[in-house]
Order: C-alpha cells, then sequence, then structure tokens
C-alpha cells in the first residue's frame, strides 16, 4: 500500500465510504502502530488511552459540515501521531509493492531490492513484495526466469494463478499459458505445489501444472531447453533429438519429423547462438552427427539416419 492509497483510504473512512475490510485495515494499523511505539509516542499508557479514546470518537462520527474547526484540528492532531508512523508501518504490516511490466519487444532485467534478478519476457509482469512476516512474495503473469538470493531466514515465494513455487535461493523459469504453468530448474532446490498437490524439483527437472486437471506431471530436461530463451548463446551438453527438436521448433517455428523413432535418442554437444538461422542450425547438426536433417517443401524438417 502506497502513501496516496493510505490517505485516500482515511479520507474514505471519515466520509463513511469504507468497506469492513478496510476499516479493519485502519484498526489493525492503529492497534499496531500504537503498540510499536510505546514509550517513545506516549509519555505514559494513560495518555495513549485517551488519544485512542479520542480518535475514535472523533474520527466514528463521520460528519464534515457540523463538525467544527476545533475537533477537525484534534482529529488532525491525533492522525498525525499515526501517520508519522506510516513509514514504519508500510514497511511492516503493508510491505512496499513493487511492480514491473514488460511491454517491450524483447525481454527485460530487473533487480529486486533483496538482491533478486529477474529477466521478464515480451507481454509478462512481475509484483513484489519483501514481506515483514519472513516471506519475499511475488506474482507473475507471462515468463520470467529468476536468479532468487539466497536467504534462509526468507524464502521466496512466486504465485501463479493457483500454483506456488518456493525456494531459498536458487535459478529457475516459470512459463504460464492458458491452460498450463511450466517451472524449470537450472540450479538449487524448488517446491511447487497448488492446494492439494506438492513436488520438489532439481536441477535439469521441469514440472507442467495443469490448470484443468490441477495435476503436476515432473521430467528430466536439459533446463537450457527452456531457461536459455533470453540469452545470446545456448550450450547443450549430451541434449537429445527429441528434444531439440522442441526448442528449434519454439525459436523457429517449424515442426520436425522424424522418420525413425531411434532418432529421438540421439545425443549431442552444440551450442546455439541467437543470431544464427535454422540453415546455419541444421548445417551444423548434420556435421556433428550420424543425422541428416533436410526442409521439405511444406516447410518442415524431416530427420533421418545419413544411411537410411
Amino acid at each position: 500500500m502506497t502513501d496516496k492509497q493510505f490517505n485516500d483510504l482515511l479520507d474514505r473512512y471519515l466520509q463513511g465510504e469504507t468497506t469492513p475490510e478496510e476499516e479493519k485495515i485502519l484498526r489493525d494499523f492503529e492497534d499496531f502502530a500504537i503498540s510499536q511505539t510505546e514509550g517513545r509516542a506516549f509519555k505514559s499508557g494513560e495518555e495513549q488511552r485517551k488519544i485512542k479514546k479520542e480518535i475514535y470518537r472523533t474520527i466514528k462520527a463521520r460528519t464534515k459540515k457540523s463538525i467544527s474547526k476545533w475537533k477537525w484540528m484534534r482529529v488532525a492532531a491525533s492522525l498525525a501521531i499515526l501517520l508519522g508512523l506510516a513509514g514504519f508501518f508500510y514497511n511492516t504490516v503493508f510491505p512496499r509493492t513493487i511492480v514491473i511490466a514488460n511491454t517491450t519487444e524483447t525481454f527485460k532485467v530487473a533487480t529486486l531490492e533483496d538482491g533478486s534478478r529477474v529477466t521478464l519476457n515480451t507481454n509478462s509482469s512481475l509484483r513484489f513484495a519483501n514481506d515483514y512476516k519472513g516471506i519475499r512474495q511475488a506474482e507473475l503473469e507471462g515468463e520470467a526466469f529468476f536468479e532468487v538470493a539466497r536467504n534462509e531466514q526468507k524464502p521466496f515465494v512466486v504465485q501463479t494463478g493457483h500454483l506456488s513455487t518456493k525456494v531459498l535461493g536458487t535459478s529457475f523459469n516459470i512459463k504460464q499459458t492458458d491452460s498450463a504453468v511450466h517451472v524449470t530448474v537450472a540450479t538449487g532446490l524448488v517446491q511447487v505445489s497448488d492446494a492439494d498437490n506438492a513436488v520438489q524439483l532439481s536441477p535439469n527437472q521441469k514440472v507442467v501444472y495443469d490448470t484443468r486437471s490441477k495435476s503436476l506431471q515432473r521430467s528430466e530436461i536439459d533446463h537450457n531447453l527452456y531457461t536459455s530463451w533470453y540469452k545470446e548463446k545456448v550450450e547443450f551438453k549430451g541434449v537429445k533429438m527429441t528434444d531439440l527438436a522442441v526448442f528449434l521448433q519454439k525459436r523457429y517455428g517449424v515442426n520436425i519429423h522424424f522418420l525413425s523413432t531411434d532418432i529421438e535418442a540421439v545425443q549431442m554437444t552444440l551450442s546455439i547462438s541467437k543470431d544464427e538461422t535454422l540453415a546455419e542450425v541444421i548445417d551444423k547438426i548434420n556435421y556433428i552427427t550420424e543425422l541428416e536433417l533436410t526442409k521439405t517443401p511444406q516447410n518442415e524438417i524431416e530427420a533421418k539416419f545419413k544411411n537410411q
């Protein structure tokens, strides 16, 4: 909650326009702020009780024109005591929320106040709050790669729809689509859960959460296939052709058809630069493996063994 939001809430409270939930926020603020400043802002407990009583007596009246000038001054004086603590209050009860949105045609990198680094893909946004309860809370829409600063006392939790991803310090990728949420781990350990199920992920593991069936499906993968979309060069070590085909389909928008199921298990080590063309990548694969990839008139890639 920002200073402006808090002041607007006070204004609506004085005019009798707040909801019961918003009134509870103000009551919680008053109780917490007074308790945190006991012995500093007030000379005695009796003075504290008198000021609290005055705040309720005057503000609860919720009158405009009928309230006299001196009463307004007393209300203002009472509120000033609490508002003077607002900076402390915002950083504890209502921590400041940072909103980062990427509306550009390329990725966007941001460093959070806890030292974590987030790379947002296009059409993605992130809300982040360093919660006083001991949680670093983030909410993601779209896709982002996280490099979380380690803090064992403050877990980092990313909420994506109904799915929660919890870490202490690691790097991982989250991608949200209309029907699923994909979480891929590059380093460290990650816990992914919804209201009913939970799984632990290690490096080079991925889980797909189906938003309709509420199911979690874990698999072993090369994390570079899903975490390197923003990098200038992707390094693959022992990647299977079946996984590489998915990467090429995403990057170049082309389907790869295997003439033999044995091709799926063929492994290779290679690097692919961001500015490399599909033709250049095909030539590289053909050179370093026993495979032969060719482009068809239907704009697809056909893969077979060279001796076929």
